[in-house]
């Protein structure tokens, strides 16, 4: 991967308060000269298992996709 950016990882919740994580935000060139940009949600359950949501696109992430991201990290629920 070519030209690799990434921002300082944010503190992020994972729905009411269930766990916390980080939030990592990155963009890189694609070999065929794309741009991919990316938000990972990273939780650690236990020492043995992460649960990684992403939103990964092709343009420049948009406050409203953010949005989208956010509130789908706020509705997770345990059974």
């Amino acid at each position: 991967m070519k030209d690799w950016q990434q921002e300082v990882h944010q503190p992020v919740v994972l729905g009411n308060n269930l766990t916390t994580g980080i939030m990592i935000t990155y963009d890189f060139l694609r070999p065929d000269n794309l741009r991919l940009y990316q938000k990972q949600a990273v939780f650690t359950l236990n020492m043995d298992d992460l649960l990684i949501f992403s939103l990964s696109k092709a343009s420049p992430i948009s406050a409203a996709y953010l949005q989208i991201f956010s509130d789908t990290l706020e509705s997770f629920r345990t059974a």
